[in-house]
C-alpha cells in the first residue's frame, strides 16, 4: 500500500494465542504497516492494534510541564503516530489541548 495525501503510516498489531485459553499465552505481534487516515486511525487506536501508543481512549493524565502541569485530564483522540503520538487531552473544565 503506497501513501496518499492526508494519511499516515502506522504498524496494525495482531493478537495471538491459543483458542479457549481466555487470554492466557497471548501476545500481540506486527501483522502489517499500513497508510490511513484520520478516522482509521482512531479505529485501530480503539481496538488497540496500534504499536508505540501509550495511552488509550479514557485514560486519565497529570501534565508535567506547560501552563496547566499539574492538572489531572483524559485522554479524548489520537492526532499522530509519528514521529511520536500526539495526543488531546481534555480538562475538567471542558477545554482540551493537543499533548504528548
Amino acid at each position: 500500500m503506497h501513501p496518499t495525501a492526508g494519511t499516515l503510516p502506522v504498524v496494525i498489531m495482531q493478537r495471538l494465542g491459543a483458542a479457549g485459553d481466555a487470554g492466557r499465552y497471548t501476545a500481540s505481534v506486527p501483522r502489517k504497516v499500513a497508510w490511513v487516515n484520520q478516522y482509521e486511525l482512531e479505529t485501530l487506536w480503539v481496538k488497540g492494534s496500534l504499536t508505540d501508543v501509550a495511552y488509550s481512549f479514557g485514560n486519565k493524565v497529570r501534565l508535567k510541564t506547560g501552563e496547566r502541569a499539574g492538572e489531572v485530564g483524559k485522554i479524548v483522540a489520537l492526532l499522530a503516530v509519528e514521529p511520536q503520538p500526539d495526543y488531546v487531552i481534555e480538562y475538567a473544565d471542558g477545554r482540551s489541548k493537543k499533548g504528548r
